[in-house]
């Protein structure tokens, strides 16, 4: 399967090896700008300006003890040069040999490993350190190539940055250190002041204790240098690699002008190969592109007639090549890479359009490639069921990646689930489905959206106005409910007593496939209109007509949605399977003439729903249906009544955090908990957004522009549940519907995954004033939120006591960020509690010991009191017995 040829790929550079240099062989100790011998603190201007200012390397021998590669320990000065905002250097983190850069950024969030310079400042993990014995090490950075090429002991890296300029000042004020002898006050290097990572802190920096007596030697040299070998491949070795790897490639050598790439299932070949004797592994003739601007290159397999076994173990090296200098070639590692199982699963299956169109697409399984398996063939499934037990669609043995799904059997409302199984007929073992795809078919299916329409002549092609059925109609595209729409103007009067606009379709419709039972369409009206008789009538391929009128509002400005019955077509003898024309009319008597204009939109077909706000009182779980689901929920809150709560006697313990938010200017909200959690007020003009006229005192302000930032530690306390409690004031013309109080913040994305934060929307129905929220949470149960001391709402959440104690930062008003949207309201008197307050002791902190609240059945105890007579009870199972298997769908 393999073919080896040879083939030179030129390229040229214009350095000269010099191997003299005791740590980088490539560089010559004698031309090193410093060259240290012993520890010494900085002392301005050791090291001269670079030219260019965009390559430097340092290096060092040094021997440290095991003091110095302490876990916690660091950093610890190896080398370093710069001042306050450039320079950079090495530094011992934790046990690992860290180098530290910046270019004029301060950076105070960032890793020991980050290469992106975006903020100015970048590090690099190089490797670790061996305690009591001498480390050879060094670092070389490249600007213009982005690169940073280290060598730790001779295990060699390359890192390519991003974000880095292509040149700056690399020395600062050009102070130079090296293990650091008396204070390393006046030098900085890589290092800042105010980083969030201990480890790169300047303020934690540390002289360089080391074994007594060993040699020490630190150099810094304004060039860079490249390994001569390849070096960095990609992928890694050692990696898993799917059967489909594009392409090896690796890291220039630095004097190279041609490659050799040496590819086998033999270590010992690879390893003992050279182009004399290569053991079949040399490969002939390589198709290599590069270098790229990071100075890669690449080898693609496929176009190198290299293709991949499954679960087998390659070898490969790269030859480094320059006939004009005698150390050449240049043998690099031997990099191994392991292929996984044969993957023949269609990817990314996707599903577009709506019933009754539906069509399907799927990507050719990556390892399935067209040169070693040119037959690949699919089946696609869509059943009823996960099982794929009912099968509603299928289409076998076909070789294009999409298909136009037969809906004949599918129906709008239902959830269906599709997969496709890929296999190659000439070997039976190379099959694999794809993931299963859900199909929710709820959409209406559409009859006419008018956004195909660019003009007013495309829409007079298909639709019929006055000015062709001689009636008092006219039409245009008008002003849109969803998208562009239909708009006619009627006129009614003696002679014209009606306007009507017509649709003939082509070729008749079926109103009735997958399962439609409803004539839908958008209505806006106009508040000038006229009254007048206004229906839909529908006309079969037989001749067969018949008029819905309906009672709609014409001069409603609002887009309304509009639900029509078929059965009332089909009733009156049209067979709604052989539609041919749709129309819509307005109608008057002689002695009522009317003018007006509406606009129609979105005309579909959709099943009967069960549509909000239908408030059937024997519907308990509102899906208009009465049946055994409401009967269950009945049981459950058998005899349950609405009753009345009394405040509990004292002030409930537990308390964490108190704003009274009653000061009068100044950016910080005082607690008065006792606990001295004093919170940030992120305003631009803090002192604005104080107010005295608060549910209790004072209040805050929250204009929709800024949040108030929480210390840490806020929740440290909260072991088993904990409780939040405010005043707002309502301002239904203010409040958004994205408005929150948003805390338990997790320290980063990974720490808590989910219930990282609760909304409290406004109600509705609450009228405009002070009210008092209240939210309780206890671990692994409930959570409750009152308003005004009435439970309103609860239920099951997943946050435990472990996700107390990893919440962050915590904000009221804003995301813990400071980005997105911002609550616009006025809050006061803010707590939290450590625990999960009673309903008793809600009460007590809304109203005070003598405060009592009625509490009703519904909707958070029951989510529906049937007779709404405040107790479930036989009465409101005769309601439901009544009405059993009721369908209240329309």
């Amino acid at each position: 399967m393999l073919k080896f040829v040879y083939l030179l790929v030129f390229i040229s550079f214009s350095f000269v090896p010099a191997w003299a240099g005791e740590i980088v062989p490539w560089l010559n100790d004698s031309e090193a700008l410093v060259d240290y011998t012993a520890a010494k603190d900085g002392s301005s201007n050791d090291v001269p300006e670079l030219d260019p200012e965009s390559e430097i390397t340092f290096a060092a021998k040094f021997t440290p003890s095991q003091a110095d590669l302490g876990e916690q320990t660091g950093p610890v000065v190896i080398i370093e040069v710069g001042g306050v905002l450039h320079g950079s250097g090495l530094y011992i983190c934790g046990g690992q040999l860290v180098y530290a850069v910046r270019t004029g950024g301060d950076a105070p969030v960032r890793e020991l490993m980050d290469l992106d310079n975006v903020d100015g400042a970048l590090s690099v993990v190089l490797g670790e350190l061996d305690a009591n014995q001498e480390n050879k090490v060094y670092v070389s950075l490249n600007l213009q190539k982005g690169m940073v090429f280290s060598s730790v002991n001779g295990q060699r890296q390359v890192k390519y940055l991003l974000n880095a300029p292509q040149s700056t000042d690399l020395t600062g004020n050009r102070t130079a250190a090296f293990l650091g002898k008396n204070q390393l006050s006046i030098h900085m290097g890589g290092l800042n002041d105010n980083y969030t990572e201990p480890l790169l802190n300047q303020k934690n920096r540390q002289i360089f204790q080391g074994v007594q007596g060993a040699p020490v030697r630190g150099q810094i040299f304004d060039q860079a240098v490249s390994p001569p070998e390849a070096c960095n491949p990609s992928p890694e070795s050692e990696a898993v690699v799917p059967v489909s790897l594009p392409a090896l490639s690796w890291a220039g050598g630095m004097y190279a002008s041609s490659y050799n790439v040496y590819f086998g299932t033999s270590y010992q070949d690879v390893m003992n190969a050279q182009e004399s004797n290569h053991f079949g592994t040399l490969i002939s003739q390589p198709q290599i592109s590069g270098p790229d601007l990071q100075g890669r290159f690449e080898l693609d397999l496929a176009e190198n007639q290299l293709f991949l076994d499954e679960q087998t173990t390659y070898h490969w090296k790269v030859e480094a090549i320059n006939s004009n200098y005698a150390e050449s070639p240049w043998e690099g590692q031997v990099w191994s890479i392991t292929t996984a199982p044969l993957d023949a699963s269609p990817k990314n299956l996707s599903a577009s359009g709506i019933l009754p169109s539906v069509s399907l697409s799927w990507e050719r399984p990556d390892d399935l490639l067209p040169q070693l398996y040119p037959e690949v063939l699919y089946d696609v499934l869509i059943a009823s069921d996960e099982g794929f037990n009912q099968i509603v669609s299928s289409v076998t043995g076909i070789s294009e990646t999409s298909w136009q799904v037969d809906t004949a059997g599918m129906y709008v409302g239902e959830q269906y689930y599709c997969r496709v199984d890929c296999y190659v007929p000439s070997q039976p073992d190379v099959q694999a489905g794809s993931e299963v795809l859900e199909l929710s078919c709820d959409n209406p299916r559409m009859i006419e959206d008018f956004d195909q329409y660019s003009t007013d002549t495309q829409l007079l092609a298909d639709w019929q106005d006055g000015s062709s059925n001689s009636t008092g109609s006219s039409i245009e595209l008008g002003l849109p409910a969803y998208g562009k729409s239909l708009k006619i103007s009627y006129q009614n009067q003696s002679g014209t007593e009606k306007s009507e606009v017509k649709r003939i379709f082509n070729n008749p419709k079926d109103f009735s496939a997958s399962g439609t039972e409803i004539l839908e369409f958008y209505l806006r009206g106009n508040p000038d209109n006229q009254p007048s008789d206004f229906y839909v009538e529908l006309e079969d391929s037989a001749g067969n007509s018949r008029k819905a009128y309906l009672q709609e509002d014409l001069i409603y400005p609002a887009a309304s949605r509009v639900r029509i019955k078929l059965e009332e077509f089909s009733s009156g003898g049209v067979d709604i399977s052989e539609i041919a024309s749709l129309e819509f009319g307005l109608e008057n008597s002689p002695s009522q003439p009317a003018a007006g204009v509406i606009s129609i939109d979105s005309i579909a077909l959709d099943i009967k729903r069960c549509i909000e706000n239908s408030n059937q009182p024997a519907d308990i779980n509102g899906d208009c249906l009465i049946n055994l689901q409401d009967l269950q929920l009945l049981a459950e809150n058998w005899l349950l009544q609405s009753h009345w709560i009394f405040a509990a006697s004292q002030e409930p313990d537990g308390l964490v955090v108190y704003y009274p938010f009653d000061e009068t200017s100044g950016d910080v909200a005082h607690d008065n908990s006792g606990n001295s959690y004093d919170a940030a007020v992120e305003a631009d003009n803090p002192d604005s957004v104080w107010d005295s006229s608060g549910a209790e005192g004072g209040c805050i302000e929250l204009d929709g522009s800024f949040g108030i930032s929480l210390p840490e530690g806020v929740f440290d306390s909260v072991n088993h549940g904990f409780t939040i409690s405010f005043w707002f004031l309502d301002q239904p013309d203010v409040w958004e519907t994205r408005n929150s109080i948003e805390f338990l913040n997790a320290a980063s994305s990974t720490e808590l995954e989910s219930e990282a934060e609760y909304e409290f929307p406004v109600n509705p129905d609450v009228q405009a004033g002070w009210h008092h929220l209240c939210i309780t949470n206890k671990a692994g149960e409930l959570t409750k939120i009152y308003k005004d001391g009435v439970l309103v709402s609860q239920g099951k959440t997943s946050l435990t006591s472990a996700d107390y104690q990893m919440a962050g930062g915590s904000s009221i008003g804003s995301s813990a960020s400071g980005e997105g949207h911002f609550l616009q309201a006025k809050i006061d008197e803010f707590r939290i509690y450590n625990k999960s307050l009673s309903h008793e002791e809600v009460v007590y902190v809304y109203g005070g010991t003598y405060q009592l609240v009625m509490q009703p059945v519904s909707p958070a105890l029951c989510p529906k009191d049937p007779l709404s007579d405040g107790a479930i009870d036989i009465n409101d199972f005769n309601q439901i017995a009544i009405l059993w298997q009721e369908n209240f769908k329309r």
